[in-house]
């Protein structure tokens, strides 16, 4: 399985998934989903695909590897793991810490590709109608 090659734009609703409000200070807020896959990444991603989904020496760039690829095949991934020439990574489909969250992922992931979300800390924005951080 090679989600680089032959992969499909995402479609207009995958492509923009998350809400993200960056500052003039470089603070960046994003909705519920795409704050709770920035948590999960860093937790569970980042030791291998380094904390800005960019890829180290052995996990590849995942701004890169995702461009192209459809939610489907990203869950799909995610289940089967990844073994290819540049990766191994294992199947997630079982794991507790990152089952759960694929559509939290596939937001916070999707916001830093597009480039709304630059590298860095995230902070929630409130819920629609609150005034609490």
């Amino acid at each position: 399985f090679d989600p680089e090659v032959g992969a499909a734009q995402p479609a207009a609703d995958e492509a923009r998934p998350y809400r993200v409000e960056c500052a003039a200070d470089d603070v960046c807020r994003a909705d519920l989903a795409t704050y709770v896959g920035w948590r999960v990444f860093q937790a569970q991603c980042a030791t291998c695909h380094a904390a800005d989904a960019r890829g180290s020496s052995f996990a590849p760039d995942l701004t890169l590897r995702m461009s192209r690829m459809m939610r489907r095949d990203f869950f799909a991934a995610l289940d089967r793991g990844y073994y290819g020439s540049q990766s191994t990574m294992p199947p997630r489909g079982r794991d507790a810490n990152v089952a759960p969250y694929y559509d939290e992922l596939w937001s916070y992931l999707r916001a830093r590709i597009s480039g709304d979300l630059p590298a860095g800390s995230v902070i929630r924005l409130p819920d629609e109608g609150s005034t609490a951080n």
